[in-house]
Protein backbone atom coordinates (compact mmCIF):
# COMPACT_ATOMS: atom_id res chain seq x y z
CA UNK A 1 0.00 0.00 0.00
CA UNK A 2 1.31 3.29 -1.07
CA UNK A 3 -0.42 6.82 -0.03
CA UNK A 4 -0.03 10.39 -1.44
CA UNK A 5 -1.60 13.05 -0.96
CA UNK A 6 -5.34 12.57 -2.41
CA UNK A 7 -4.70 9.09 -3.41
CA UNK A 8 -4.03 5.74 -2.20
CA UNK A 9 -2.69 2.70 -3.92
CA UNK A 10 -3.19 -1.36 -3.08
CA UNK A 11 -1.63 -4.11 -4.80
CA UNK A 12 -1.96 -7.46 -4.16
CA UNK A 13 -0.37 -10.44 -5.31
CA UNK A 14 -1.71 -14.30 -3.97
CA UNK A 15 -0.66 -17.46 -4.37
CA UNK A 16 -3.47 -19.58 -3.15
CA UNK A 17 -3.03 -23.41 -2.55
CA UNK A 18 -5.39 -25.94 -1.65
CA UNK A 19 -4.87 -29.68 -0.96
CA UNK A 20 -7.24 -32.26 -3.61
CA UNK A 21 -7.49 -35.86 -3.59
CA UNK A 22 -7.56 -38.25 -6.30
CA UNK A 23 -7.58 -41.85 -6.72
CA UNK A 24 -4.62 -43.76 -8.52
CA UNK A 25 -3.57 -47.06 -8.22
CA UNK A 26 -7.21 -47.96 -6.22
CA UNK A 27 -5.53 -45.62 -3.64
CA UNK A 28 -6.76 -42.36 -2.23
CA UNK A 29 -3.92 -39.45 -3.10
CA UNK A 30 -3.50 -36.02 -1.92
CA UNK A 31 -1.72 -33.12 -4.11
CA UNK A 32 -1.72 -29.73 -3.86
CA UNK A 33 -2.84 -27.26 -6.41
CA UNK A 34 -2.30 -23.71 -6.93
CA UNK A 35 -4.31 -20.19 -8.20
CA UNK A 36 -2.75 -17.07 -8.58
CA UNK A 37 -4.94 -13.69 -7.82
CA UNK A 38 -2.96 -10.16 -8.75
CA UNK A 39 -4.89 -7.04 -9.43
CA UNK A 40 -5.02 -3.43 -7.18
CA UNK A 41 -7.17 -1.46 -5.37
CA UNK A 42 -7.28 2.88 -5.86
CA UNK A 43 -8.74 5.09 -4.10
CA UNK A 44 -8.66 8.69 -4.68
CA UNK A 45 -10.43 10.99 -1.98
CA UNK A 46 -10.92 15.17 -1.98
CA UNK A 47 -13.32 16.97 0.73
CA UNK A 48 -16.24 15.92 -0.65
CA UNK A 49 -15.60 13.25 -3.23
CA UNK A 50 -14.41 9.98 -2.96
CA UNK A 51 -13.35 7.86 -6.11
CA UNK A 52 -12.67 4.49 -5.67
CA UNK A 53 -11.99 1.04 -7.92
CA UNK A 54 -10.19 -2.63 -7.66
CA UNK A 55 -9.41 -4.66 -10.79
CA UNK A 56 -8.49 -8.44 -10.02
CA UNK A 57 -7.48 -11.74 -12.14
CA UNK A 58 -7.24 -15.32 -11.13
CA UNK A 59 -5.58 -18.19 -12.69
CA UNK A 60 -3.69 -21.19 -12.23
CA UNK A 61 -5.68 -24.66 -10.81
CA UNK A 62 -9.36 -24.09 -8.18
CA UNK A 63 -9.83 -26.52 -5.54
CA UNK A 64 -11.29 -29.24 -8.22
CA UNK A 65 -7.98 -29.10 -10.31
CA UNK A 66 -9.81 -26.95 -12.90
CA UNK A 67 -8.24 -24.72 -14.99
CA UNK A 68 -9.36 -21.49 -13.74
CA UNK A 69 -9.99 -17.88 -15.33
CA UNK A 70 -12.12 -15.16 -13.46
CA UNK A 71 -11.91 -11.84 -12.45
CA UNK A 72 -13.36 -9.15 -10.53
CA UNK A 73 -13.94 -5.34 -11.32
CA UNK A 74 -15.30 -2.62 -9.12
CA UNK A 75 -15.59 0.95 -8.92
CA UNK A 76 -17.56 3.16 -7.39
CA UNK A 77 -18.13 7.36 -6.16
CA UNK A 78 -19.62 8.88 -3.15
CA UNK A 79 -20.37 12.82 -2.88
CA UNK A 80 -20.83 14.53 0.21
CA UNK A 81 -23.80 17.04 -0.42
CA UNK A 82 -22.95 19.15 2.68
CA UNK A 83 -22.24 18.23 6.58
CA UNK A 84 -25.52 16.48 6.75
CA UNK A 85 -26.37 14.45 3.52
CA UNK A 86 -24.08 12.58 1.02
CA UNK A 87 -25.15 9.96 -1.53
CA UNK A 88 -23.15 7.44 -3.41
CA UNK A 89 -22.94 4.23 -6.12
CA UNK A 90 -20.89 1.77 -8.26
CA UNK A 91 -21.07 -1.40 -9.80
CA UNK A 92 -19.23 -4.41 -9.03
CA UNK A 93 -18.86 -7.57 -11.23
CA UNK A 94 -17.92 -11.05 -10.31
CA UNK A 95 -17.11 -13.49 -13.08
CA UNK A 96 -19.20 -16.39 -13.43
CA UNK A 97 -19.57 -20.13 -14.65
CA UNK A 98 -21.93 -21.04 -16.92
CA UNK A 99 -25.02 -23.33 -16.22
CA UNK A 100 -25.04 -24.27 -19.93
CA UNK A 101 -21.12 -24.31 -20.52
CA UNK A 102 -21.17 -26.93 -17.29
CA UNK A 103 -23.82 -28.49 -19.15
CA UNK A 104 -22.17 -29.32 -22.45
CA UNK A 105 -18.60 -29.52 -21.19
CA UNK A 106 -17.80 -31.98 -18.39
CA UNK A 107 -13.51 -30.29 -18.60
CA UNK A 108 -15.25 -26.77 -18.69
CA UNK A 109 -13.00 -23.90 -17.24
CA UNK A 110 -13.79 -22.58 -13.93
CA UNK A 111 -14.25 -18.95 -15.05
CA UNK A 112 -15.87 -17.73 -11.48
CA UNK A 113 -14.03 -15.56 -9.18
CA UNK A 114 -13.29 -16.52 -5.38
CA UNK A 115 -12.84 -13.82 -3.20
CA UNK A 116 -11.14 -15.98 -0.48
CA UNK A 117 -10.54 -14.94 2.96
CA UNK A 118 -12.45 -11.34 2.08
CA UNK A 119 -14.51 -9.63 4.96
CA UNK A 120 -17.49 -10.76 2.87
CA UNK A 121 -20.28 -9.31 5.03
CA UNK A 122 -19.26 -5.66 4.27
CA UNK A 123 -19.80 -6.13 0.60
CA UNK A 124 -22.94 -7.52 -1.82
CA UNK A 125 -25.53 -6.88 0.88
CA UNK A 126 -26.07 -7.08 4.17
CA UNK A 127 -27.98 -10.57 3.82
CA UNK A 128 -25.02 -12.48 2.84
CA UNK A 129 -26.96 -13.88 -0.01
CA UNK A 130 -23.73 -14.28 -2.20
CA UNK A 131 -20.32 -15.17 -1.01
CA UNK A 132 -20.45 -16.13 2.47
CA UNK A 133 -22.75 -19.18 1.78
CA UNK A 134 -22.70 -21.66 -1.51
CA UNK A 135 -22.03 -18.88 -4.01
CA UNK A 136 -18.53 -19.66 -4.71
CA UNK A 137 -17.94 -21.28 -8.00
CA UNK A 138 -21.20 -20.07 -9.08
CA UNK A 139 -23.00 -18.29 -11.73
CA UNK A 140 -21.32 -15.09 -10.53
CA UNK A 141 -22.50 -11.88 -9.60
CA UNK A 142 -23.33 -8.39 -10.76
CA UNK A 143 -24.07 -5.61 -8.31
CA UNK A 144 -25.33 -2.30 -8.88
CA UNK A 145 -25.76 -0.41 -5.90
CA UNK A 146 -27.04 3.22 -4.43
CA UNK A 147 -27.19 4.65 -1.45
CA UNK A 148 -27.99 7.75 0.56
CA UNK A 149 -26.21 8.79 3.82
CA UNK A 150 -27.55 11.27 6.87
CA UNK A 151 -25.90 12.36 9.68
CA UNK A 152 -27.30 14.60 12.19
CA UNK A 153 -25.37 15.32 16.18
CA UNK A 154 -24.49 11.64 17.49
CA UNK A 155 -26.66 9.80 15.05
CA UNK A 156 -25.85 8.62 11.01
CA UNK A 157 -28.37 6.49 8.73
CA UNK A 158 -27.50 5.14 5.96
CA UNK A 159 -29.72 3.64 3.09
CA UNK A 160 -28.23 1.27 0.38
CA UNK A 161 -29.74 -0.29 -2.90
CA UNK A 162 -28.70 -3.30 -4.20
CA UNK A 163 -29.72 -4.50 -7.91
CA UNK A 164 -28.74 -8.17 -8.08
CA UNK A 165 -28.09 -10.62 -10.93
CA UNK A 166 -25.99 -13.38 -12.37
CA UNK A 167 -22.60 -12.91 -14.44
CA UNK A 168 -23.15 -16.24 -15.96
CA UNK A 169 -26.08 -18.09 -17.73
CA UNK A 170 -28.25 -19.91 -15.79
CA UNK A 171 -30.08 -22.81 -16.87
CA UNK A 172 -34.34 -23.44 -16.08
CA UNK A 173 -34.53 -26.58 -14.14
CA UNK A 174 -34.37 -29.47 -15.66
CA UNK A 175 -33.20 -27.98 -18.80
CA UNK A 176 -29.64 -28.44 -20.45
CA UNK A 177 -29.55 -25.77 -22.96
CA UNK A 178 -32.47 -22.84 -22.38
CA UNK A 179 -31.90 -20.57 -19.35
CA UNK A 180 -33.29 -18.20 -17.75
CA UNK A 181 -33.34 -14.28 -16.67
CA UNK A 182 -30.11 -13.50 -15.06
CA UNK A 183 -31.79 -10.85 -12.83
CA UNK A 184 -31.61 -12.51 -8.63
CA UNK A 185 -33.93 -9.29 -7.46
CA UNK A 186 -33.11 -6.20 -5.03
CA UNK A 187 -31.80 -5.88 -1.24
CA UNK A 188 -32.97 -2.65 0.39
CA UNK A 189 -30.31 -2.18 3.40
CA UNK A 190 -31.39 0.28 6.20
CA UNK A 191 -29.16 0.98 8.74
CA UNK A 192 -28.18 3.62 11.44
CA UNK A 193 -25.26 4.40 14.00
CA UNK A 194 -25.79 6.34 17.48
CA UNK A 195 -22.62 7.09 19.37
CA UNK A 196 -23.34 6.82 23.42
CA UNK A 197 -20.01 8.08 24.43
CA UNK A 198 -16.56 8.06 23.80
CA UNK A 199 -15.80 3.75 23.65
CA UNK A 200 -19.59 3.02 22.84
CA UNK A 201 -21.83 2.95 19.73
CA UNK A 202 -25.28 1.69 19.61
CA UNK A 203 -26.06 0.16 15.59
CA UNK A 204 -29.12 -0.91 13.94
CA UNK A 205 -30.85 -2.05 10.67
CA UNK A 206 -33.05 -4.05 8.61
CA UNK A 207 -32.70 -5.81 5.19
CA UNK A 208 -35.24 -7.04 2.93
CA UNK A 209 -34.63 -8.52 -0.31
CA UNK A 210 -37.31 -8.91 -3.22
CA UNK A 211 -35.81 -12.37 -4.74
CA UNK A 212 -36.71 -13.41 -8.21
CA UNK A 213 -37.16 -17.29 -9.27
CA UNK A 214 -33.72 -17.46 -10.82
CA UNK A 215 -32.23 -16.65 -7.21
CA UNK A 216 -34.53 -19.14 -5.86
CA UNK A 217 -33.20 -21.20 -8.73
CA UNK A 218 -29.16 -21.04 -7.99
CA UNK A 219 -29.39 -20.37 -3.96
CA UNK A 220 -32.56 -22.47 -2.70
CA UNK A 221 -35.93 -21.51 -1.28
CA UNK A 222 -38.87 -19.86 -2.24
CA UNK A 223 -38.77 -16.52 -4.07
CA UNK A 224 -42.13 -16.04 -3.24
CA UNK A 225 -41.23 -16.28 0.28
CA UNK A 226 -41.00 -13.08 2.48
CA UNK A 227 -36.94 -12.34 2.85
CA UNK A 228 -35.37 -10.09 5.72
CA UNK A 229 -33.70 -9.82 8.58
CA UNK A 230 -32.97 -7.24 11.43
CA UNK A 231 -30.23 -6.93 13.75
CA UNK A 232 -28.90 -4.65 17.13
CA UNK A 233 -25.37 -4.43 17.93
CA UNK A 234 -23.95 -2.43 21.35
CA UNK A 235 -20.30 -2.14 20.42
CA UNK A 236 -17.47 -1.24 22.87
CA UNK A 237 -13.98 -0.21 21.73
CA UNK A 238 -12.16 0.91 24.93
CA UNK A 239 -8.48 2.87 25.11
CA UNK A 240 -6.48 0.61 27.14
CA UNK A 241 -3.05 1.95 26.64
CA UNK A 242 -1.76 5.54 25.09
Amino acid sequence: NKKFDKLSLSFLALNNGMEVKYVKDGKDKFKSVFSQTIGTHLNYKTDKTTLYGNIYFSTGKDAADRDLQAYNLMAGADYKLNNAWGVGAGYELLSGTSQKEKAANANYTNNSFNPFYGTNHKFNGFMDYFYVGKHINNVGLSDVFVNLNYKYKKASYQLTTHFFAAAADVLKPAQLVETMSNGFGTEVDLSMTYKLNDIASLSAGYSQMFGTETLAVVSGGDHKENSNWAWLMLSFKPVFFK
